[in-house]
């Protein structure tokens, strides 16, 4: 074997060296595309994800007010009734207060 000079063997180290630069610069090179792939597959789904979450909250929203408005509804139907009904009652005791102050007045009484 024959014996390499401090030259060659600096040379050949050199060689190596660069060999190992262009491979750092490739890896480099493949690890910032995979990252800058991985940004935008990230940022695709969180822009998906944020609009499925504010189109559950419009129907949320849109919900919540068709509740409101179906209670407030019933609330009212079932106020209107009462007061139906307290009305009929007031209607009938003023009538029949009124007959009984007919009553009294064809008696003489009054």
């Amino acid at each position: 074997m024959e014996q390499l000079t401090p030259d060659d063997r600096i040379a050949a180290q050199e060689k190596a060296l660069n060999a190992v630069n262009c491979e750092l610069a490739l890896l480099r090179h493949h690890m910032e595309a995979k990252f800058a792939s991985m940004q935008a597959s990230t940022d695709a789904q969180f822009a998906g994800m944020r609009q499925y979450i504010d189109d559950g909250l419009v129907k949320l929203r849109l919900e919540m007010q068709l509740y409101t408005n179906q209670a407030v509804a019933a609330a009212v139907a079932e106020l209107s009734a009462k007061i139906d009904r307290n009305g009929r009652w007031t209607i009938g005791l003023l009538i029949s207060i009124l007959t009984g102050l007919i009553a009294m007045a064809a008696r003489g009484l009054l």
